[in-house]
C-alpha cells in the first residue's frame, strides 16, 4: 500500500476499516426573523475528531491524530430579504484549517466563501405560462482560492467565482 493512499482490501476496490474514530462536538443553528421581509440564519459546528488508538493506528503512528478532512470549526451565516415577487440575499461560510491526510502533514487552509443571489418572479399570461422566475446568482463573490477537499494526497481546488442568470417557469403539471 502506498503511504497516504486509501487502503484497499484485496483487488476489488473495497475500503478496509483500519480502526475507529473518536468524536465530540456541538452543532447549533438559529433563524431570526428581523421583520416580515428580513431573516437572518446562522449555524456553527465544532467537531473534534481523532483516530482512535488501535493496533493499526499505533503501528502507523496515527493514533490521536486529527481525522483527515474534518474541520474543527464551520460557521455559516446568511441574510435574506423577501418582498412579494422580489428576493435577495447573501451567505457566508467559514471552514477552519483541517488536515488532508491521516499523518496530519498536509494542511488544507481555512477559507471563507461568500455568495449572493437576487431574483424576481414575473407574472405572465402567455399560453400555458403563468409566471417566469428570473434569478442572478454569484458564488464565491470575492474569488477566494481554496482547497475544497479530496482524498489523502489528491485535493480538489474550490470553485472560482461563478455567476449565472437563470430563467425558470413551472410546468402546467407543477401548478
Amino acid at each position: 500500500n502506498t503511504p497516504g493512499a486509501p487502503d484497499y482490501d484485496g483487488e476489488n476496490g473495497t475500503y478496509r476499516n483500519d480502526g475507529g474514530i473518536e468524536s465530540q462536538g456541538v452543532e447549533l443553528s438559529a433563524t431570526y426573523h428581523v421583520s416580515s421581509n428580513w431573516s437572518i440564519l446562522g449555524s456553527y459546528t465544532n467537531n473534534r475528531s481523532e483516530y482512535a488508538s488501535t493496533e493499526i493506528s499505533e503501528a502507523d503512528g496515527t493514533a490521536g491524530n486529527k481525522v483527515a478532512g474534518a474541520a474543527e470549526d464551520v460557521l455559516a451565516l446568511s441574510a435574506n430579504y423577501f418582498n412579494g415577487d422580489l428576493r435577495f440575499g447573501t451567505s457566508m461560510k467559514y471552514t477552519s484549517d483541517r488536515f488532508g491526510n491521516k499523518e496530519n502533514t498536509d494542511v488544507l487552509n481555512n477559507a471563507t466563501i461568500v455568495d449572493f443571489n437576487i431574483g424576481y418572479a414575473i407574472p405572465l399570461s402567455v399560453g400555458n405560462l403563468s409566471e417566469m422566475d428570473v434569478s442572478f446568482v454569484v458564488n464565491n463573490v470575492f474569488d477566494k482560492d481554496y482547497l475544497a477537499g479530496g482524498i489523502e494526497g489528491s485535493y480538489f481546488i474550490g470553485a472560482p467565482r461563478t455567476a449565472c442568470l437563470l430563467y425558470t417557469s413551472p410546468s402546467p403539471r407543477d401548478r
